[in-house]
């Protein structure tokens, strides 16, 4: 994995071109205190104790995927009244989206579903992974097979991870920019070739 230094931006909510080379949105969705921004710690710096500023929305990253260089945005709302005011625009303007539950707390797997049902309503070609926190803790109360079993109804894929596991935090943030970059691509070539297939007919 490619990641360059991470640079917190602010910016405002606005649709991004991400068939370029190549700038993709992901928004952070679930619960509170299910670990969002301990995931988002290391993805963006390899540890889960770099103290972000939670007024910061927005922050950025390089990665490399299928050799395209990908600017990353991760949204993180600030806050769950901001998150709530412009949920449609987030959901809107996201290229994909990283669904965390905590698998100590079976209210937070419980509402997997309303977040999905949510973006639906926005755009079914969004790309879901889903990622349960917490995995390595003795209290946990949701199992891997029932939190998969959810996951591949959707035909999302689905990581379990925990913080004493970086790399495999950072696998999962890689897997749905991946995944939204060969949505871009597959769109890409379908254009091209929509001149071809015109002459055919």
């Amino acid at each position: 994995m490619g990641n360059s230094i991470a640079s917190p931006e602010t910016k405002n909510l606005a649709p991004i071109a991400s068939n370029l080379d190549n700038e993709i949105n992901i928004l952070l969705e679930g619960e509170p205190k299910v670990g969002k921004t301990s995931l988002l710690n290391i993805f963006l710096f390899g540890t889960p104790n770099q103290n972000l500023n939670l007024n910061i929305e927005k922050f950025s990253t390089r990665l490399k995927i299928r050799d395209r260089t990908v600017k990353v945005n991760v949204w993180d709302p600030s806050s769950e009244n901001d998150k709530k005011k412009n949920k449609m625009n987030y959901y809107k303007n996201c290229r994909g989206m990283a669904l965390c539950f905590d698998t100590t707390e079976p209210k937070s797997f419980e509402k997997i579903p309303h977040y999905i049902e949510e973006m639906n309503k926005v755009d079914k070609n969004k790309r879901i992974l889903i990622i349960g926190t917490k995995c390595d803790l003795p209290e946990r109360k949701v199992s891997s097979d029932e939190a998969r079993a959810l996951a591949q109804s959707y035909g999302y894929s689905y990581y379990e991870v925990s913080i004493q596991n970086i790399p495999l935090v950072q696998e999962a943030f890689t897997t749905i920019v991946e995944e939204s970059v060969l949505i871009d691509m597959k769109a890409e070539k379908e254009k091209a070739l929509a001149p071809i297939f015109k002459l055919m007919k």
